[in-house]
Order: C-alpha cells, then structure tokens, then sequence
C-alpha cells in the first residue's frame, strides 16, 4: 500500500541503473518512504541535481550520468503520459495536468544515494528497518516512490529501459488521477498497459488484447496447484507481502490476470465497468471497496476463475525472457544481452513448418528464428542474425552449445523484412529455410533428431562496444503446420 502525499508540487523521476541478468523477468517496485516525518515529505523536491549530462526534452528534464539512450527514455515517457492521459480521459475521467518529472539516471545504487542525501530523503524504504537494498523480501530493481515523485530504476548501460519507464510512468499517471491505488490494480494496470503503449498503436488497450505469457502461464500454474487466493486476500495484501521472494512474482500475474479481465471482457455483467470502478476507488479512497461496490464479488470470482482456466489452453510456454502474444503476433523481449525463448507446447514429428515475419528487421546486435526438437537437454536453433546477413543452424545439447553448421550468407539485395520466412523440418533431418517461396538455406541436422517441441528465439549480443540496441524481436504471422 502507497501513502502518497497530494501536496508533492512537482515529481520527480530517478533511474538507478545496474547490470543484471537479463533472462529472469523481476516486477518493478513502487516504494513507500517512512511517514514518520510528515513534513519532510510534503514539502517541495530540492533543486535538481545535475550529473554529467542533461537533457531537456519537452519539458523533461533527464540527467544522468551513464550511457544510455536519453532521447528514446524521454519520447517513451512523454508518450506513455500522453497515450494513458487520453484513455483516460475518453473514459470519463475528469482531465488533469501536472508538471513534468525530473529524471535521473543513475549509474548505480551509490548513486541513488548521492541522490538521496541531495533531497534529504531519510531511507529508501516502508519501514526502518527496510533499506533499498535488502535482500531479504525481494530483490529490487526500481519503482516510483509518490511521496516524492521519485521513481528508481535498476538496469544496465544502454540497457532498453521502455518498458521500465512506461510502467514506472504509469504509476504516475495513476497517482495523480486516482490517488493511492491497492497494488493489485496500481500494478495490474502498469502490467497490462505498458506492452499496450509500446507494441500497439490503438487508442484504447480494449482494441486490442495482449497476453503477457509470463503471467498466463505462472496463473495457469497456481490454478492447478489449487493456490489462488480469494479477491479479498489479494486486494488486502501488504507491500512486502505482494513482493515476498517466496510468491516468485505471483501477485504481480494474478493482477495482471484480474485487471486484464476487468478491462476487456465482453461479459454483460461486466463489461465496460472499470472505469466507474476506477473513479469510484478515487471518490472511496479504497479500491477494494469500489469492487465491492461496483461488481458483485462472488460472480466476479467465479468468472474471473474461469478466464484463468482459458491460460491452460495456451499453446505457448516461456522458457527465457519476456514475452507477449498479440493475435498471431508473438513478441520477445530483453533488457540485457542474452537469450529469451518462447516453446509452442504440443510436440510435433516432422515434416512441419515454422513460418514468421520480422516486420522491422533486426539490428546487428539480434538475432531471431526457431527451436526445433526440444527435448529435456537437447534442441536446436535456426537463427537469422547480424541484421538478415547469415542464417545459423546450431545445436544445444548436455548443457553447452554442441557446434555449430557452417552459417549460410544472405546475399545483400535480399529484404527479410515483411516477408514471410519458412523454416520447413523434414524426417531425414533435412532443414529448408525459404523466403517467400525461394529456398535460402540448407541445413542436415541427425536423423529423427527434430522430433519434439518447436518455438521462437531470440538473441540480445553484448559487443566490445556496447552501444545501444533495441530489446525486443516481433514475430509476426507465426504459424506451426503439420504437413503430410
């Protein structure tokens, strides 16, 4: 639960950056600072603290004092107030302005520090005895602190820090409409609406529904296990309790999960209720008796059980990294360099096809294709890499990467992008990759070999020079064919 202090005159953003594993998707924390001194807290921020570059991007201020993307950090800011601002708005919220966050980015957490001591801030943390960098309830990587105005954000150096910023940047938008929102909504919403602003164009995440698989797939998995708790016990969860270790991001999925439900279901019963729920909770100071109010709990339950029992049908499971299905769209996402894999669950022998498009191309830094034969310990990975210039075929087996084919030269005049790429497997072990009908490569892998389970995969390279590269690979129009 958030105390926010309404009389905070102007927020402030702060990004801590530190290099972490890219392959495990943690939530962002939205932190509370001690109300022991109330004063403290509401008076104005002190004047800006200045590293060794600022920019001023209309109306942001970011400064920072590590290498990172500052110009993409503000446009995604800028858009996501812009964007969340609007739908609000169409649905009936009263309009409201507030002055432009300051941003920080941070180098790492002595830094924050730096910038802790600048505004007299006591400790980062709920309670006392919690600092920043406990380890002992979860392991932080950034939020928004409302009292304020300051959000914290721990990454890398040119990390692809979108996603952050727009989930951070909608805890802010929710703030200064709503007030202090239960976590269950507060983070819900930033998990449902922040893949909305940065892989869609429509004006209203209605339009066009997003499966964050992560989640589906850890709901799917408690379902089972007979572990959901009641609407009751979600919503009245503490801070530390909605981000125990122990949960592995759970309530950040069941939130996700329920407020995806609330907002998009075509059911009469529900349909187009949010936002006099969302408003109601701003008039109650109390999200969950807004629900009470608006929705009858026990039908809600019982449908929003239901909806969880559709995520058992989803053919995909993640394996690394964050992804999202969009229609036939599938999207894969990293921070940092590395690998993210994405595995369609039913098993296939060949002859089958895997087909996709890169509507966008891939920068020489990505790399994206399709896991075939995955087993317990063995698979291998056909992989278009340094921006559609070659085709690899590798094999992964007994924990390491076995070898690799000799890799397959895509001539220059070729286009990859917006064309369908076909990856067909046959018995003998024979692989054809094939442009639009003109076959690209070939490959021999072992007899009976690609049996099993198929998927996409994608690859983040760290190079020498580490500039900054895009985190995320589209797939469009993914389809799996069994073939006669």
């Amino acid at each position: 639960m958030i105390w926010a202090a309404t009389a905070v005159a102007a927020p402030t953003i702060v990004f801590c950056l530190v290099l972490g594993p890219s392959q495990v998707s943690r939530p962002r924390i939205k932190a509370v600072l001690p109300t022991s001194s109330p004063a403290r807290i509401l008076r104005s921020p002190a004047p800006p603290l200045v590293f060794d570059e600022l920019l001023i991007h209309h109306g942001l201020h970011l400064s920072t004092n590590v290498a990172v993307p500052l110009r993409l950090v503000a446009d995604s800011a800028l858009d996501a107030r812009r964007r969340i601002s609007s739908w609000l708005a169409r649905s009936g919220s009263e309009s409201i302005s507030f002055t432009q966050p300051y941003v920080y980015v941070c180098r790492d957490l002595r830094t924050l520090h730096t910038v802790r001591r600048h505004h007299e801030i006591a400790a980062f943390g709920i309670e006392q005895n919690h600092s920043f960098e406990s380890e002992g309830t979860f392991t932080p990587r950034g939020g928004y602190y409302a009292q304020l105005g300051i959000i914290a954000l721990v990454a890398g150096r040119n990390q692809d820090l979108r996603l952050d910023i727009v989930h951070e940047m909608t805890h802010v938008v929710l703030e200064k409409y709503f007030g202090v929102l239960e976590d269950v909504i507060d983070e819900g919403l930033a998990e449902v609406l922040s893949p909305w602003i940065l892989f869609t164009e429509s004006t209203s995440p209605r339009q066009t529904p997003i499966t964050n698989i992560n989640h589906a797939n850890q709901c799917s998995t408690t379902l089972a296990d007979g572990q959901l708790p009641n609407l009751r016990t979600l919503f009245l969860l503490d801070y530390w309790q909605f981000r125990d270790k122990q949960s592995d991001n759970l309530y950040f999925a069941l939130s996700w999960s329920l407020v995806d439900f609330l907002l998009r279901t075509d059911d009469p019963r529900f349909a187009n209720l949010f936002p006099k729920f969302l408003n109601r909770a701003r008039s109650l100071g109390s999200a969950w008796r807004a629900l009470a109010e608006v929705y009858d709990i026990r039908t809600l339950w019982s449908a929003w059980h239901n909806h969880l029992v559709e995520f058992s049908q989803l053919h995909w499971h993640t394996k690394w990294g964050q992804w999202y299905m969009l229609g036939d769209r599938i999207v894969g996402s990293l921070r940092t360099p590395g690998l993210a894999m994405c595995i369609y669950q039913q098993s296939l022998e060949p002859p089958f096809d895997v087909s996709f498009r890169l509507p966008r191309g891939l920068t020489s830094r990505q790399s994206a294709g399709c896991v075939l034969g995955h087993g317990l310990d063995a698979y291998y990975a056909v992989q278009i890499r340094f921006g559609g210039r070659e085709i690899n075929l590798s094999q992964y087996r007994g924990g390491q990467w076995a070898g690799n084919h000799p890799a397959i030269q895509i001539d220059s005049g070729v286009t990859l992008s917006d064309r369908s790429i076909v990856v067909r497997c046959k018995p003998s072990g024979e692989i054809l990759v094939s442009l639009s009908g003109e076959v690209l490569a070939r490959f021999l892998a072992a007899p009976d070999s690609l049996s099993g389970r198929t998927g996409l995969i994608m690859e983040l390279r760290q190079e020498d020079d580490q500039e900054f590269s895009r985190g995320d690979v589209l797939f469009e129009s993914v389809r799996i064919k069994r073939l006669q």
